[in-house]
């Protein structure tokens, strides 16, 4: 008896290790949170809890820099996303939620950036002469059907 439960208790401890893990986010159809932003060498952290970026698979894109909604177009080349013009939102935003909008604006808005997925964070990094300007976003939902 002892013998067959010790069988019974390993295939089951074998089937839970063989369950699939959670997939992970997709680079569309995941509402990305805003983690840090600036230069590569010096990240400062979110200054307002706001901002986001969702990308649907059929190209468009909505967010949130700090304190303004925004919308445009998008495209996926290799590892590099091209975005278009940005239809933003016009509230001024206090500092230092000012300099994390500007900064998301100054690097997506009408900008080739590398993109990276790893795990639950998404990377995007435009590249300028001296230091390249970084965004760095965790994935806090994912949006079945964009």
């Amino acid at each position: 008896m002892k013998k067959y439960l010790v069988i019974l208790f390993a295939i089951a401890m074998m089937s839970s290790a063989c369950s699939p893990a959670e997939p992970a986010p997709s680079l569309t159809g995941t509402t990305w949170k805003l983690s840090s932003y600036s230069r590569v060498d010096s990240p400062d952290p979110v200054a307002a809890e706001e901002g986001t970026l969702t990308l649907s698979s059929d190209g468009k894109l909505t967010g949130v820099g700090a304190c303004n909604e925004f919308s445009g177009t998008y495209e996926v080349k290799g590892q590099q996303i091209i975005f278009g013009h940005f239809d933003w939102g016009s509230t001024f935003c206090p500092e230092p939620q000012m300099t994390q909008e500007s900064t998301v604006y100054d690097t997506l808005d009408n900008h080739t950036v590398d993109y990276k997925v790893e795990g639950n964070t998404l990377t995007l990094t435009r590249p300028l002469s001296g230091s390249d300007f970084v965004l760095v976003f965790e994935a806090v939902a994912n949006n079945a059907g964009n």
